[in-house]
């Protein structure tokens, strides 16, 4: 690359000394050529990084006066810093790498994405650095910020065209430069190099001139052959073309005195002096232009070779006119094997023909564009589709001699069906986007998240319009986030575009209506051009996070009373567990007979019981106590702040309340227990068991008495309430006696079998009004209600100590001997005695009573049918003992 750029070596040359030959109206004005250019170009020191020079198009880009700018270092354009932009230059000066993308600041602070292409130059045997920058920022953004391949290339391109329009202009001048050398003198010119005269083959007389070219003195050349200043090889040669008289310049070798052999060119003219007809031979030592010659050879082979090597097809084309001057056609004048191949266009077949000819579909755009070319002498570049071809290119055209201009072609065919696929993908996203339930978005990051892009739904959300936030123009986004929130937002922005994560926050905003709605958020921060922006998503959220209030509300409230829980409870605790709250008072509170409650008279009327206690609970402890149901019967109060005196007071209250209240028949009544905690020496746990242990211990002392009085009570108000159940309890109990003496049980037995019958069907208590007291036969659904009595009066009776032996009765004395009674299927011995007892006892009364359903049976057949049933309903041995001896003398 260093020997190709050879070229530009001599532009800078030219940019920084003046022109060593004479200015003629075919020379080309490097400097000019430097500074006019379009493109971008600096030369650098590589070491200290100082602008050495700028042409005016860098001026303009950076926007800095031409003297500023060369007086600038790179370092103050570069956005590295000072140690990376070094050595980025080692690496240039070194060949490492010659392509860079740097982001380059502007004068007024605006930053560049830039693609650099730099080379290492020598001026006047020092080496700089040759920069081309390119500006590559628009381009960047609309392919989303992604890097181009394709533009590595175009650059490319522009090198190519740059570096040959040079290095032809620069061979054209060496040329000249040659040809004007070449020039045939008079005699007396001496500044053209040196002269002999000579007479048959002895120098005569010389100039100057041959002195410095040959190394002799004057003396020394005087009367020597003037045959041995040519090299020996070639004096024959000389020899027969000075004898025959040829009289035009022709190239040969000289020999200098210390033998060094060089390029010599030589003119022998006859001429007369002083009387005799003598030879003047000119010698031109052109060892000079033998390097020129050869540099040009080199550079003429070595831009050959790149133009059919590069990726990009080249043209050489030539405009042609009307004779009003106006473009109709071009010709092909010469074509690179790129160029052929993707065009499918043969050298043969068309270098010299017009375009027309070849491509009789070109559009005359393309003729009108190029003839622009020639006419402005200007560099373009355009994209654009050939129907002709078929494809897209991207043509970028050079103007070059007279009518000929140069043109650069690159096939962009698939790189625009990217890009219109890409168009397609981001027009699908934006739909896709639009059509979401939520919103996306992008802001600057400020602190009023300055929206530069939001989508329709966010009017659906808040009620405003999205142009309505865009750059702020009514209100800001922060305006509608509620201060609560707002220190907490930018703080996590800010630590989240530290570290380049994705942010998802949950915040309240104000609504246009001036409600509030709850919004997800999920984003991310990212810079662009030095700036930094935030892209995203937003979601009203707000019925999930009401569902979620919802749902930690539950997780830490009873359902029913609406209470706290016992896990509200554990996370209060330790909130009010500090000496300011002391002292701190927990009371435990149990409802006695709960579960006696729900078996007698169900759940229904058991959970009207708890809301009720609560109610009464919540009426004695204002806040800032704390009232929590933390079991089925149990309740705990946290009171700040409160006396044991205090608590007690409020507890009498309570307790006259409660004593006023009656569940049914049922009279309701609590358990207590409390404790205060005084200082921070005693464990809140602690606290906490001995309140409960002091509950416990008193509804131990309490609940026995209780329980006995209740199931007397419950049992009285069966009784009080239906005739037919007292009378029917009675004798039931009166031949249950009679039995237990016939079969001559204990007194002890003959109480509790007298006291089983009377009590055996307190579960009808449980049992509606309408089926007990039906005066038709009941359906099965009203009789499976009416089989449950065996199972309520069983649960009623065993909550107390005093009836729990009379629970199994209760349950089995529908149970028949044959396994086909209720609940359990029972049969045989596996019945209990009392309850076999009972069944025979209770079928034979209900048969010789009145029933709602119907009339007493007499005795002769409830006896018939207590003997049917014998040894399958009944237990025979039981019935014989009951008709012969217990109702005998009835």
């Amino acid at each position: 690359m260093k020997k190709i750029l050879s070229l530009l070596i001599l532009l800078v040359s030219m940019v920084t000394a003046p022109l060593t030959v004479s200015a003629t109206p075919d020379d080309v004005d490097f400097k000019e050529l430097f500074d006019n250019h379009q493109s971008i170009m600096l030369i650098i020191h590589p070491i200290t990084g100082v602008i050495y020079y700028a042409n005016p198009a860098a001026a303009s880009f950076y926007g800095y006066s031409l003297d500023t700018l060369i007086s600038m270092n790179i370092s103050n354009i570069n956005t590295l810093s000072p140690e990376e932009v070094a050595a980025e230059r080692l690496r240039a000066l070194n060949e490492e790498r010659d392509f860079f993308i740097f982001k380059h600041r502007l004068a007024n602070g605006d930053i560049k994405t830039v693609h650099v292409y730099s080379y290492p130059i020598d001026i006047k045997g020092e080496t700089y650095l040759f920069s081309i920058i390119i500006d590559q920022t628009e381009f960047i953004l609309f392919v989303n910020r992604q890097h181009n391949s394709t533009l590595i290339i175009i650059v490319l391109l522009v090198i190519v065209v740059i570096t040959t329009s040079l290095g032809l202009i620069l061979i054209s001048q060496k040329n000249k430069r040659l040809k004007e050398s070449e020039r045939f003198k008079a005699l007396h010119d001496i500044s053209f190099g040196g002269f002999v005269i000579h007479n048959q083959g002895l120098i005569l007389d010389c100039n100057k001139g041959i002195f410095d070219i040959t190394g002799y003195t004057y003396n020394e050349l005087m009367g020597m052959q003037g045959v041995l200043l040519i090299a020996p090889e070639q004096r024959d040669f000389v020899t027969s073309q000075i004898k025959s008289g040829y009289e035009l310049p022709f190239e040969t070798q000289g020999i200098r005195k210390n033998g060094e052999i060089y390029p010599l060119r030589i003119e022998s003219k006859s001429t007369p002096y002083r009387g005799k007809q003598v030879l003047i031979t000119e010698f031109r030592d052109i060892t000079e232009i033998k390097k020129v010659e050869e540099e040009s050879l080199r550079m003429e082979m070595q831009w050959d070779k790149l133009i059919q090597e590069m990726p990009l097809g080249f043209n050489l084309r030539e405009m042609i006119w009307d004779e009003k001057k106006n473009p109709v056609d071009y010709r092909f004048l010469d074509i690179n094997d790129a160029y052929q191949a993707m065009t499918g266009l043969k050298k043969a077949d068309i270098i010299g023909k017009r375009a027309t000819e070849i491509l009789p579909e070109i559009e005359f755009s393309w003729i009108e564009s190029y003839a622009q070319v020639v006419l402005k002498k200007q560099t373009t570049a355009i994209e654009s589709y050939s129907r002709a071809l078929k494809k897209y290119f991207r043509v970028v055209s050079y103007p070059y001699i007279d009518d000929k201009f140069i043109v650069i072609a690159e096939d962009i065919t698939d790189r625009k069906h990217q890009e219109k696929a890409l168009i397609e993908k981001e027009s699908e996203k934006g739909r896709i986007i639009d059509n979401l339930p939520g919103v996306y978005y992008q802001c600057k990051f400020d602190n009023n998240r300055t929206m530069l892009h939001m989508t329709e739904q966010w009017e659906r959300i808040t009620g405003y319009k999205p142009v309505d936030l865009i750059n702020n123009k009514r209100i800001s986004f922060n305006d509608l986030v509620l201060p609560k929130y707002r220190t907490h937002l930018m703080k996590t922005w800010l630590e989240s575009k530290k570290h380049n994560r994705t942010n998802t926050l949950e915040y309240e905003i104000l609504k246009k209506d001036g409600t509030t709605a709850w919004i997800w958020e999920k984003g991310k921060a990212f810079s662009r051009d030095g700036e930094w922006f935030i892209e995203g998503f937003l979601m009203d959220n707000t019925d999930q996070k009401q569902n979620e209030e919802k749902v930690i509300y539950a997780s830490k409230h009873d359902f029913l009373t609406g209470l706290p829980n016992r896990r509200y409870f554990d996370d209060k605790i330790k909130e009010f567990d500090k000496p300011e709250n002391y002292p701190l008072l927990i009371a435990v509170i149990d409802i006695d007979g709960l579960k006696l409650i729900n078996d007698t008279y169900g759940h229904h009327v058991g959970d009207q019981t708890i809301k009720q206690v609560a109610n009464l609970l919540a009426e004695s402890w204002l806040p800032p106590a704390i009232i929590s149901r933390i079991g089925g019967d149990e309740f705990l109060i946290l009171s700040p702040k409160t006396t044991m005196e205090a608590y007690k007071q409020s507890l009498n209250d309570l307790i006259a309340k409660v004593s006023q209240i009656k569940i049914k028949e049922i009279q309701l009544s609590l358990s207590f227990g409390s404790a205060v905690k005084t200082d921070q020496s005693i464990d809140i746990d602690d606290v906490i068991t001995e309140a409960e242990n002091s509950m416990y211990s008193n509804k131990v002392l309490r609940s026995q008495s209780s329980r006995n009085q209740t199931i007397n009570a419950l049992f009285n108000s069966l009784r009080e309430k239906y005739d037919e159940e007292r009378d029917h309890s009675d004798r039931v109990s009166r031949y249950c006696a009679l039995m237990g003496e016939k079969l001559n049980l204990s007194d002890h037995e003959k109480l509790e079998l007298e006291f089983a019958g009377r009590m055996h069907d307190i579960g009808k208590i449980t049992i509606p009004d309408y089926i007990l007291k039906k005066p038709g036969k009941l359906t099965e659904y009203e009789w499976e209600i009416m089989k449950a009595h065996t199972t309520n009066g069983y649960q009623i009776l065993r909550s107390a100590d005093k009836y729990s032996k009379l629970a199994e009765y209760a349950l089995t004395h529908h149970e028949r001997i044959d396994g086909k009674g209720y609940p359990q299927g029972l049969k045989g011995d596996e019945i209990p005695l009392f309850s076999r007892i009972i069944n025979i006892c209770d079928a034979y009364e209900a048969m010789t009573a009145d029933r709602p359903y119907r009339k007493a049976l007499s005795k002769e057949f409830a006896i018939n049918e207590l003997k049917r049933c014998a040894g399958t309903q009944f237990d025979a041995k039981l019935v014989k003992v009951f008709i012969n001896e217990v109702i005998v003398n009835e």
